[in-house]
């Protein structure tokens, strides 16, 4: 089911123990191959497929995120952490009027993962709620260990793999351009003077071979969290 395509009739009959599903990223320049939206698509397009083997309806997507980090690079759009926070804090006000009560955020945004994190403590003594990156597991881990083609974060194999898997028409392979480097430390405030082209990694190196089988093992390990999730939870009432 998915939230914004329902009446409020079918939203009033639904079962309030329904997982809702929120899928949450940013619009911000994702080199020159990849659509400004990627951090929220690939969300989306998880929430698409995790539906369809649990009981849950996918609420409309937070297109916004934390990253001025990377605003000189064109058509990125940052909000403050205070405006995502409120806009959270009221969008789940929402939910849990109407007796909703387990809510899964899906990440793709880095920026968001401490705000997150606050929103989460903050209401998880009213809901069963939870926040994953969809990047947060140790087969991402390891793959980035084991396979040098997919380090980096950013625009990167594996993120364009994920687009190419499920929104291929909106990958150009041909505009990528590899581009990885030993990350500054302390971290930049701005990045586009360490990253030339809004990447950090080897997009190049995609495939639609490895993104098929990616895609199927990100979808499947977040099927089993969730799973974890509900069990670890006792329903509220």
């Amino acid at each position: 089911m998915i939230w914004k395509d329902l009446s409020y009739k079918q939203v009033s009959q639904i079962d309030p123990h329904t997982l809702v599903l929120i899928p949450i990223g940013t619009i911000e320049a994702h080199g020159g191959h990849l659509p400004l939206t990627t951090d929220t698509l690939i969300p989306q397009e998880l929430c698409l497929r995790i539906s369809k083997k649990i009981k849950s309806i996918i609420a409309p997507e937070i297109n916004f995120g934390i990253c001025d980090s990377m605003l000189k690079f064109p058509g990125t759009i940052n909000v403050s952490y205070q405006t995502l926070f409120s806009l959270l804090c009221d969008y789940l006000d929402s939910i849990i009027g109407y007796g909703f009560k387990n809510v899964y955020f899906i990440n793709g945004h880095g920026g968001n993962e401490s705000l997150l994190t606050d929103i989460v403590k903050i209401y998880s003594s009213k809901i069963n709620i939870k926040s994953k990156d969809w990047y947060d597991f140790d087969f991402v881990r390891q793959l980035k260990t084991n396979d040098k083609s997919y380090q980096g974060d950013h625009a990167d194999r594996l993120e364009t793999e994920m687009i190419l898997c499920s929104l291929p028409k909106l990958v150009d392979l041909k505009q990528s351009v590899d581009d990885y480097f030993t990350w500054p430390d302390p971290d930049p405030d701005e990045y586009s003077g360490v990253m030339r082209h809004a990447v950090y990694g080897y997009p190049s190196l995609a495939t639609t071979k490895s993104a098929t089988n990616n895609f199927l093992k990100i979808t499947a390990l977040l099927v089993k969290d969730i799973n974890n999730f509900y069990d670890q939870n006792e329903p509220k009432q």
